[in-house]
């Protein structure tokens, strides 16, 4: 809630993110631009998307790309990008997207060119660190 509150500060309210926690978008009251997948279209999802090796031996499922979320990023000049970063109960995405995998290069370089991280969130009892960035 206070993440989303943030965003609500932070943007307009035609503007939309993007953040792999619904959550977040649904108390900014804000949409969640989704991938440019044609099989993928979901606003929210889990790092059960990308064609690699997640949780240790589960084999994901292939139907997105990274370059598919900066397609997306890109196209609808999406002006803040919320990463979540860190491990614990939820198996986000964020990591994922932002290092690249086997092949297939992450989001890292493409956020730090056409981004600046805004603030660093960390709250008591929760393992992840939210990272936003904000389109420059």
């Amino acid at each position: 809630m206070q993440i989303g509150q943030y965003i609500t500060s932070r943007t307009d309210f035609n503007e939309s993110i993007w953040t792999s926690e619904p959550a977040i978008a649904f108390f900014a009251e804000r949409l969640i631009i989704a991938p440019r997948s044609s099989e993928w279209a979901f606003q929210g999802f889990f790092n059960d998307v990308f064609n690699t090796t997640y949780n240790g031996d589960h084999q994901g499922l292939g139907v997105v790309s990274p370059t598919d979320f900066v397609e997306a990023w890109e196209k609808e000049k999406i002006q803040v990008i919320i990463f979540i970063k860190g491990t614990g109960w939820v198996p986000y995405p964020d990591e994922i997207l932002w290092n690249g995998f086997e092949n297939q290069e992450g989001v890292a370089t493409y956020v730090k060119e056409h981004y600046e991280m805004i603030k660093s969130m960390k709250m008591a009892e929760i393992p992840y660190t939210y990272e936003i960035w904000d389109r420059k």
